[in-house]
């Protein structure tokens, strides 16, 4: 390292050598003008050079001469490089330090472009011995030491020198990046840019103080090509940027020591042509944890594998390629963790592909899925013998583990130790054989499976452990994929549990098919083969302390497998109305200490089909019809109770009885099911009693068993029991799942609707009066309308409210708005007649019946006014009509899809009030008060219109009308005048609507848009028939031309409350 050094940039004319000047483009600037970094400063290469080349000096020494100055880093333009030096090469005839004084300003070394086509400039580094006048050029091997290299826009080789001859002059022995004692800690910055050592170079990097060098992919497409670096670094971190790509391609780095991979959003990593990238670690390492975070990492080829410890995948790709390998361990060894959580995709490309744990024992490792979807495919093929995904724990948390696209060998599943689901999480595999599972634990989670797990065969033993508690066993919605797929539906098949201990606790659900007419495996037909349901086979035994327990906490929810079938087909289907849909003891290789289920399941409820989503018709339910505890099997047959006791469709239950009778087609045994559902009215609610009388052919009793369930208080409505009817009545079926959305079915939102366009029309009214006199409130008695003229006035007023749920109708909310002008047409000493015109607006932007809900209106209103005085009363009225358009959209919920239907209709309201102010009280002091009476009355009709949308619960509304009549008293009044002419006024009012106290107020007829002919009557929440107001306000004096008032109102109705204000002008002419 003593050597002088003799770094050499020689220009040439020549056009010979691999890089044609004129194949660089040119560029609008130097990249000496773009490069830079806070808190250095850097020095242009090009200007400190060129001078001494005309000079014929070495311009190394001036490049680096401290007379010239000393730089925090060197800029080089790969372009000039490319274009002067001689080929594009940048030689070095000695070696470069940056720890060395002379040398300090290559400590942090740029070459790049300013280019900005995505292209790279290409350059080489060669090692070269400048010959003297007197001597002739000797091999030269040289050292190259930056504490970072920054490469941007380029394409750098590093390869051996050759003189014009074709004679070996020199090598590049070394590229350092970084120093174990000084300098900022070694970095290899990439930038769109590519490293390549063409022959035997070697890679060092280091960091002070312990700390770890850097290769970072920081923008653009990049590229290493460095060969063989495996036992060269002692620590590294690789970092690929957000949006970055970084390949390395036949390059072989595994640190000594530890490393660690980060990947960003967008980024991708690729691993290619035999590179081995090891960036181990042990558990405790002073390193952050591998995190690959929304980008994507691939590794392609026989030879090519990527090396981690516990990386966490997150909303990321893993690609392994053409027997590309992801090897997960610590460095000593010993099992470590792959870690997915988001949504994330592992792809096995071909057979060869594989992850895998430790050299010495590759199957163990742990796979940990969170919250997201991760999904593994081979779409390369069935793996080979110990490839695929080598796991022998696998453990989801919160998340889902689909492998529906991932078909194996035995080897992979025979493997798997541990299977754990738990806090929501989901394991969806195809059918596949888990032999060896020890432990099966599903923890308030689910399995989407028609899987076997244990096996008794031979040495197996079954397993050990498996518990499921508050968990899900869904065969209906798992794969139709897997070895044990067969040609009958999903839900029709069986997930097997062979273990030495099964327990079940909570709450559990087993989620079966049913296909009244059945299904043949593999389509052939033999006797007793038909299936008609999924089961839940469970093999319990082989140990002298097997135990089944907890049995009574699972509930098997029934599924339809024939969307056509209706609820007569389910009683007379089945082996004789029966289905069976558990067996215990069905393994002949379990021979010892055998168990049978404990108890029966739970007794199904309609509520509890409900909330569990079952599709079969609302109307029934299943018994079980026998033993399950002598029996070793669990036999279910349906049992029509009607709607009239669903929970969910009817306002309250009422009293009825029930009798099914099936014959148990083998041993002839009758089955005599009997389901009462009594009312409980200190409670509302009600207990269903289902009893089992089974009796021999001739008539002798077997075995009594009964069932009481008590049933919550029911939730239905009016409206969900008429809107049960009209499905009915128009030959449709409610499911239980779809019973759960059947308050969208109706069209309630539109009955309500009606309430806020009467509540539109009393705030126009009220306007209207207010404007009709010409005075604040509380103002006395007119000395002559024509005192102050005729007058033209504009009113504003904003309101928003809510009418709260009433009984069994739905609560929502609402906004008013209202912009009226009006002009006094004739006056007199004693009144004035006017007219006026206005526009409105009007919604509900919230429904708690319905789905995503909105209704707007637009309305245009012409009418006329007076006023007249007498004595000590002000009389005032008004009369008017109003014609709205109404745009709506409503989303029905169909068992698990939705609905969206749109609609537009028209309506009109006719409109009159009077009202009387009584201004004989003398004033209080500066406070003047008057009482009011009033009567308002409101008739609203719409035409008839049908929704868009899907005609199975699109709605056919028909014309319809509402009316309200209002009286009201109140008290206006007024103050003193203050803060130089204004005027506080203010009101209370209570208003009675003598229509409001009905329901049927706003009733709509309507059908489902595909059966016209069948309607139903249906109805929506109103105010109430009572509410108070109070407003405040102030108003301008009088004594000009000009009339200003404003003010707030506060109105609390029977079932809500309305805030809003508005404003007046008025002008006398």
């Amino acid at each position: 390292m003593k050597r002088r050094i003799k770094a050499a940039l020689l220009c040439s004319s020549a056009v010979t050598g691999l890089f044609l000047a004129s194949t660089v483009p040119a560029t609008a600037q130097s990249y000496c003008s773009v490069a830079s970094e806070p808190g250095l400063s850097l020095g242009c290469a090009r200007t400190l050079v060129d001078a001494s080349l005309l000079l014929g000096l070495n311009p190394a020494n001036r490049l680096i001469n401290p007379i010239i100055g000393s730089h925090d880093g060197l800029v080089f333009d790969s372009d000039w490089i490319a274009n002067s030096a001689r080929g594009g090469h940048l030689r070095f005839g000695g070696n470069v330090s940056f720890t060395r004084g002379l040398n300090s300003s290559w400590a942090n070394t740029y070459f790049g472009s300013a280019r900005t086509d995505g292209g790279r400039t290409a350059l080489e580094i060669t090692a070269y011995d400048i010959p003297t006048e007197n001597t002739v050029p000797s091999n030269t091997v040289v050292e190259l030491q930056f504490d970072r290299l920054t490469l941007e826009n380029t394409a750098v080789t590093l390869r051996d020198g050759a003189s014009d001859d074709g004679a070996h002059t020199g090598q590049i022995s070394y590229l350092l990046i970084g120093d174990g004692a000084v300098g900022r800690g070694g970095v290899l910055a990439l930038r769109n840019a590519s490293l390549t050592f063409e022959d035997s170079t070697d890679l060092f990097m280091a960091a002070p103080d312990g700390g770890t060098p850097v290769i970072r992919a920081e923008t653009g497409d990049n590229l290493l090509q460095l060969g063989n670096q495996s036992t060269n670094l002692n620590r590294l971190s690789v970092v690929v940027d957000d949006g970055a790509n970084l390949t390395f391609d036949g390059t072989a780095i595994t640190p000594r020591t530890e490393g660690n991979l980060t990947v960003g959003s967008g980024a991708n990593l690729v691993i290619e042509n035999n590179s081995v990238l090891g960036l181990l670690s042990n558990v405790g390492s002073s390193l952050p944890q591998s995190t690959v975070n929304g980008g994507t990492v691939t590794v392609d080829g026989l030879s090519s594998e990527l090396r981690l410890t516990a990386p966490v995948f997150n909303n990321s790709t893993v690609s392994l390629e053409d027997g590309g390998k992801l090897r997960i361990e610590q460095r000593n060894g010993v099992r470590s963790t792959l870690s997915f959580s988001g949504d994330n995709t592992l792809n096995f490309g071909s057979p060869e592909a594989a992850v895998l744990g430790a050299d010495a024992n590759p199957q163990a490792l742990i796979l940990e899925v969170g919250a997201g979807t991760t999904t593994i495919t081979n779409t390369g093929g069935v793996n080979n013998l110990g490839r695929g995904l080598q796991v022998d724990q696998v453990r989801i948390d919160g998340g889902t583990l689909d492998t529906t696209g991932y078909s194996v060998r035995d080897d992979v599943t025979d493997a798997w130790q541990y299977l754990s689901v738990e806090n929501g999480g989901t394991f969806y595999d195809r059918a596949a054989f888990y032999r060896n599972i020890d432990r099966l634990i599903v923890d308030g989670g689910t399995l989407l499976t028609n899987s076997s797990f244990g096996d008794f065969l031979g040495a197996a033993d079954g397993i050990e452990t498996a518990r499921f508690t508050n968990s899900t066993i869904d065969l209906v919605s798992s794969s139709s994929a897997g070895s044990a797929s067969g040609n009958v539906s999903v839900g029709l098949r069986s997930v097997v549990l062979n273990a030495e201990n099964l327990a079940f606790a909570g709450t559990n659900q087993v989620r079966v098919g049913i296909s009244p007419a059945g299904e043949c495996v593999a389509g052939i037909c033999t006797p007793g083969t038909t299936i008609y349901a999924g089961e839940l086979v469970a093999n319990v035994g082989g140990s002298s302390t097997s135990t089944l327990t907890g049995f009574d906490t699972v509930l098997f929810v029934p599924f339809a497998i024939d969307a056509n079938a209706v609820a007569a087909d389910y009683i007379a289907g089945g082996n004789n109305g029966i289905y069976t849909v558990a067996r215990a003891d069905y393994n002949p290789d379990l021979t010892v200490n055998v168990q049978g289920f404990d108890a029966g399941p739970q007794a199904p409820t309609v509520a509890s089909l409900a909330a569990a989503g079952s599709d079969i018709p609302a109307n029934l339910i299943y018994a079980i019809v026998n033993n399950p505890v002598t029996d070793d099997q669990v036999d279910i047959a349906f049992i029509d109770v009607g709607l009239i006791n669903n929970p969910l469709i009817t306002t309250g239950y009422t009293h009825s009885t029930t009798t099914t009778i099936v014959t148990e087609p083998t041993t002839g045994n009758i089955s005599t099911i009997t389901v009462t559902v009594v009312p409980d009215p200190t409670t509302t609610g009600a207990v269903q009693t289902t009893t089992v009388v089974v009796t021999e052919p001739g008539g002798a009793v077997i075995s009594t068993e009964t069932v009481n369930v008590p049933l919550d208080p029911a939730t239905g409505t009016t409206n969900t029991t008429n809107v049960a009817g009209l499905i009915t009545g128009s030959g449709g079926t409610i499911t239980h799942g779809g019973a759960t959305g059947i308050g969208t079915l109706h069209p309630e939102i539109y009955a309500s609707y009606m309430t806020v366009a009467l509540e539109h029309s009393d705030q126009r009214r009220n306007m209207v009066l207010l404007n009709a006199r010409g005075m604040g409130v509380a103002d006395g008695k007119a000395e002559g309308f024509t005192d102050d003229g005729r007058r033209f006035w504009i009113d504003t007023a904003i309101s928003a409210g809510n009418v709260d749920s009433d009984g069994n109708l739905a609560g929502f909310d609402y906004n008013l708005g209202e912009l009226i002008l009006g002009a006094d047409l004739w006056s007199s000493p004693e009144g004035r007649i006017g007219a006026y015109v206005g526009y409105g607006t009007y919604s509900m932007d919230e429904h708690t019946s319905a789905i995503a809900s909105d209704l707007s209106s637009t309305a245009f209103h012409l009418g006329a006014y007076g006023a007249y005085d007498v004595d000590d009363w002000s009389l005032t009225g008004m009369a008017g009509m109003s014609w709205a358009q109404t745009d709506g959209t409503r989303t029905a919920i169909t068992g698990s899809g939705a609905n969206t239907h749109n609609a537009n209709y028209s309506s009109r309201t006719i409109e009159a009030a009077v009202r009387a102010e009584y201004n004989g009280w003398q004033p209080l002091g500066a406070f003047s008060f008057a009482p009011e009476f009033g009567l308002g009355y409101a008739h609203y009709s719409q035409d008839g219109f049908t929704e868009t949308g899907a005609s199975s619960s699109a709605l056919n509304i028909y014309d319809t009308s509402a009316e309200s009549l209002v009286a009201s008293i109140g008290l206006n009044f007024s103050g003193p005048e203050f803060g130089g002419g204004l005027i506080p006024i203010g009101f209370a009012r209570y208003e009675h609507d003598f229509l409001a106290s009905s329901q049927r107020t706003h009733s709509i007829d309507a059908s489902f848009a595909s059966t016209p002919g069948v309607s139903q009557s249906f109805v929506g929440t109103h105010r109430g028939p009572d509410s108070l107001s109070v407003g405040l306000g102030l108003r301008a004096a009088p004594g000009s031309a000009w009339d200003v008032s404003a003010g707030l109102v506060y109105t609390v109705n029977t079932y809500g409350e309305e805030f809003g204000g508005g404003i007046r002008v008025s002008w006398n002419f």
